[in-house]
């Protein structure tokens, strides 16, 4: 399994708890009829509120960045140069093949 792989199945399951949390809360929580409505209601309305939402996506944004191999990153000049050849044997025969990176 490659880090990639590792990295998306904790990140499919920590999406499947928190949903769970969420549709439990809402089932746990939710007001039977006749109760009265909630006088405010709005969305973030201070700095906190919105910290509260944005830390948690920067950071797992920060580690998908540096976790993954990010494509152009190793991609110079002279790391192409620098790798060794590559051969490959064709299937049913003994014979190498090489090709060389352009």
């Amino acid at each position: 399994m490659t880090l990639h792989h590792a990295y998306m199945t904790a990140m499919s399951i920590l999406f499947v708890a928190v949903y769970v949390v969420i549709i439990h809360s809402l089932t746990r929580h939710r007001q039977r009829s006749g109760a009265a409505a909630a006088q405010r209601f709005g969305g973030p309305t201070g700095s906190g509120q919105w910290l509260w939402a944005l830390v948690p996506l920067l950071i797992l944004a920060g580690v998908d960045v540096a976790l993954l191999d990010v494509p152009g990153k190793n991609a110079s000049p002279t790391a192409q140069r620098d790798e060794a050849p590559r051969t490959a044997a064709a299937p049913g025969t003994n014979e190498a093949v090489r090709h060389v990176a352009r």
